[in-house]
């Protein structure tokens, strides 16, 4: 699955996984719901302790963007 768009004329595919840092938090976890609406898959990258129950229908990850052992 994927996008098909031009670039430089040539037909392109692009991916439609994506990543969102701060999934948990409020503006986060609203534009994980508007992008698995509109077909994305999703990876949700979150902290320890963030409320990944509020998540349904993506893939968590889990670490912490200051610690780069946890990425």
């Amino acid at each position: 699955m994927g996008i098909e768009y031009r670039r430089y004329g040539k037909k392109c595919h692009m991916s439609t996984t994506t990543i969102v840092t701060g999934a948990a938090g409020f503006v986060g976890r609203h534009l994980v719901e508007r992008l698995v609406s509109d077909g994305w898959d999703v990876v949700a990258f979150c902290r320890e302790g963030d409320r990944t129950e509020l998540l349904p229908d993506v893939r968590i990850a889990m670490g912490d963007l200051g610690d780069a052992e946890s990425l």
